[in-house]
């Protein structure tokens, strides 16, 4: 398989996840007191996750594309929420996608959003291996940097 057809599989599946956990109906399991607090969770965790995916989607400017194969002209963005983790923009994905999850009340919710996670984190490490070919100075960045989340010890 080439790595654009790989890369097109890999965008379906990770926006029919998103799919699935926008439109499969709730389970109805977040009643009483507790719900107050999976809400605000819930209500928490997409914001974050929305904020996170608009800063980073506009750090990235003409870079910007849901294909983890580097367009002709992008450059290798290594500022704002990049300097932390790798790939901001699945970071703040799965935030939202936790929040959704929570709003679902779990079953099935809580399948889509392990497989919507596996998913992403073998795109990225398609997409790394792509960028460490593009990009003479991704490999040192990428030895300091986390993939979703910051590392601790740099």
């Amino acid at each position: 398989m080439n790595n654009r057809l790989k890369g097109n599989l890999l965008v379906l599946g990770q926006f029919v996840l998103i799919a699935l956990l926008i439109l499969v109906p709730s389970s109805g399991l977040n009643t009483g007191v507790f719900s107050y607090f999976l809400s605000a969770v819930s209500i928490l965790s997409l914001l974050a996750g929305f904020v996170i995916l608009g800063v980073s989607a506009l750090a990235l400017g003409k870079s910007l594309t849901p294909h983890p194969i580097p367009g002709k002209n992008a450059v290798l963005v290594t500022d704002g929420l990049y300097r932390y983790v790798k790939h901001p923009i699945y970071s703040g994905l799965l935030l939202a996608a936790f929040g959704l999850t929570i709003a679902g009340g779990f079953f099935p919710h809580a399948l889509f959003f392990v497989a919507l996670l596996f998913l992403l984190n073998y795109k990225a490490k398609f997409e790394e291996v792509l960028l460490a070919k593009t990009y003479a100075g991704y490999a040192d960045y990428s030895k300091k940097t986390g993939r979703f989340v910051p590392r601790l010890i740099r």
